[in-house]
């Protein structure tokens, strides 16, 4: 006799047809590389319901399970950046939809469950950036956008220290504009504004740090819930904004705290100074402009006569700089100011000169200071007494003996002057250990292993060692190697 097959519930029915969606997908006009990543989210909700990466240079194909979302919007993403919008079809009469998906660095799309754009440095600090709302809405006599229930921050990246700002709106925040408004939103920008816009002073010299223009050109956008804007290393600068070519309003009014809560009733704009940076807390987007104001005394004498006030103008005793970046571009090497002395004093001249300084790459790719060779990470350098150095976050630290020494074996060590090892802070030094778990090292046959509960497991492929990426590989001999079992 014969035993029965047992069929399961789900075999008697045939499994669900996916929707073919596919295209071209591109990056700034360049088609993307192979494996890139690119997900869909339903727009109700943003519940990813497929992600996958492309087979093949420029092009992408997705099988996917739309018969629980027919009708419903989907978005999307190349690396987590909007780059399309289409619906969720039956596959009985639509089987397949070419879609191409596109990325623009200079015109983001957002929709309501966006809370974070950042932007590419590679973009000119002159150069607009826009971003697209799939909340905008247009009447007959104005435009508006709603901020998503999450919030939103805007970080306007910059290969330059100064011009990396900040925008963060509160959730639900409504941005209004008049029918002229396109409704996209430009992000923060450099641009240029003439100096007769400031109010004239008798004794008093003005001099425009930069301006900054976000919103949309020549109008006033309006929002209905405070929004802060962070212009860095500006502490002790003043700031007001402008709409046109001849209208100014200084922002004088003070925040007593870093929020917007003093923003209520007609008062639109407060100013925080955290010391570092200068922070506009506003209902607006407009023209800001940062600019310094000098006297020919000291001292500036403020009020009505009987009751004057003296505001001292207090340059800085002391500035306490972060470590230089480990890049040069455009041939300038940067650094941020971390503190100053006192509280609030204003940054000189010189002390802002210091946040920067010229700089090459030679044909090695290390970068030189000064007429100085500065080594990457992960260099070994060597002075006149001998003593060698690992560099580390550009911060350097001293080996300190031979059995320390072993753990690098096989690295170059560089000879290099003494006005070189100078440049470099002093960090922890580096003492002969057992390794650690978590710890990697590379034994003579160049195989890498993690240490683990003082183990050594091999790691087999590039793909598994990619998620260490960053993390420092210690070469040992094969003696060190064989007491990790």
């Amino acid at each position: 006799f014969s035993i029965p097959t047992i069929v399961s519930a789900s075999q008697l029915f045939p499994p669900e047809i996916p929707v073919l969606f596919y295209g071209d997908a591109e990056i700034n006009n360049e088609p993307v590389a192979v494996n890139t990543v690119i997900s869909i989210t339903k727009e109700v909700d943003n519940i990813e319901i497929d992600s996958s990466t492309t087979k093949n240079i420029g092009k992408y194909f997705f099988e996917v399970s739309c018969k629980k979302h027919i009708g419903e919007n989907i978005f999307f993403k190349i690396n987590d950046l909007i780059s399309g919008q289409s619906q969720c079809v039956d596959v009985s009469t639509v089987p397949s939809v070419k879609l191409d998906l596109t990325i623009n660095n200079t015109d983001i799309i957002a929709n309501q469950w966006t809370k974070a754009i950042n932007t590419s440095s590679d973009v000119g600090d002159e150069v607009e950036i826009k971003i697209s709302f799939n909340s905008a809405l247009f009447t007959a006599d104005k435009a508006t956008i709603t901020i998503g229930p999450g919030g939103l921050s805007i970080l306007k990246n910059s290969s330059v220290l100064e011009n990396r700002f900040e925008v963060n709106f509160l959730p639900n925040t409504i941005i209004t504009g008049d029918s002229n408004w396109d409704g996209k939103l430009i992000t923060p920008t450099l641009s240029e504004i003439s100096l007769d816009i400031l109010p004239v002073n008798e004794n008093k010299e003005k001099t425009i740090e930069k301006v900054m223009k976000i919103g949309f050109d020549g109008n006033i956008l309006s929002l209905d819930k405070p929004v802060s804007i962070l212009f860095p290393q500006m502490s002790g600068f003043k700031v007001g904004y402008s709409c046109g070519s001849s209208d100014f309003t200084e922002i004088a009014n003070m925040c007593p705290l870093n929020n917007g809560d003093s923003l209520v009733g007609d008062n639109i704009d407060c100013k925080f100074d955290n010391g570092i940076d200068l922070i506009v807390w506003t209902k607006h987007f407009t023209n800001f402009v940062i600019y310094s104001q000098t006297v020919d005394s000291e001292s500036e004498v403020a009020g009505s006569a009987g009751s004057q006030i003296i505001l001292n103008i207090t340059p800085c005793v002391e500035v306490i700089y972060d470590q230089w970046q480990k890049i040069c571009v455009n041939n300038w090497q940067y650094r941020n100011i971390i503190s100053k002395i006192p509280n609030n004093c204003v940054i000189t001249k010189e002390q802002k000169e210091l946040t920067k300084r010229k700089c090459g790459v030679d044909e090695n790719g290390k970068i030189k200071v000064l007429g100085a060779e500065f080594y990457p990470d992960n260099s070994l350098i060597r002075g006149s007494d001998m003593k060698i150095y690992l560099i580390e976050n550009q911060i350097k630290r001293h080996i300190i003996n031979l059995k320390a020494l072993e753990r690098f074996t096989g690295m170059e060590i560089f000879n290099t002057s003494d006005e070189m090892i100078n440049l470099y802070s002093t960090g922890d030094k580096i003492f002969s250990r057992d390794y650690k778990s978590g710890d990697l090292i590379r034994g003579s046959d160049m195989k890498v292993y993690i240490i683990k509960n003082n183990k050594k497991h091999h790691i087999i492929n590039l793909k598994e060692l990619l998620k260490y990426a960053g993390q420092w590989i210690y070469n040992v001999n094969n003696k060190t190697l064989a007491q990790y079992h």
